[in-house]
């Protein structure tokens, strides 16, 4: 299926496949240096959301879809939705992911500021702190590649942002 087979649907309401993907199409890239330029000015990587009450994801992932096609997540390439899917050893989790792919300049002025932008639009107060990993192999000598060809800082982020929801007076 692809997402728009998936329009429609809502996460508590999948049970045959792990995620609900929501993307916008890809820009067609005419030549080797446009590729190479866009490649060399752009991070790939993903902001995730955890929540603890998994029976909200419906209606989180409306949210995310309606802000998604609005383009009030500049930079959001796609998003994805854990659903119902009982994996082969029969568990299926008990929280919901909502995971926001990116693709941005690679300065941390813009990454932070979607990353706001995602906890203000979801007013999102389930964790103290979210991160930003990436999935680019030549950001930074201090990146490493991981068994499944993605590479991480060695503390697995290459930036992390703290929820003004839960800072005192003195923090902010």
């Amino acid at each position: 299926m692809n997402s728009n087979d998936k329009m429609d649907l809502l996460p508590l309401e999948v049970y045959n496949e792990p995620w609900l993907v929501e993307k916008k199409p890809k820009p067609i890239v005419n030549n080797l240096i446009e590729i190479l330029h866009v490649r060399r000015e752009e991070v790939d990587g993903i902001w995730a959301l955890y929540f603890n009450d998994k029976s909200l994801m419906n209606e989180i992932w409306k949210l995310a879809v309606k802000s998604f096609r609005e383009g009030k997540l500049n930079g959001v390439y796609s998003i994805k939705c854990s659903t119902n899917y009982v994996n082969p050893k029969g568990i299926t989790p008990t929280t919901g992911m909502l995971i926001f792919n990116c693709s941005l300049p690679p300065d941390e002025e813009t990454i932070l500021e979607l990353g706001k932008n995602i906890l203000e639009t979801f007013n999102y107060d389930e964790r103290r702190t979210i991160y930003y990993k990436i999935n680019e192999y030549n950001v930074g000598a201090s990146c490493y590649p991981n068994s499944r060809g993605y590479t991480y800082k060695l503390d697995n982020h290459l930036y992390e942002l703290k929820n003004t929801k839960f800072m005192v007076a003195d923090d902010k």
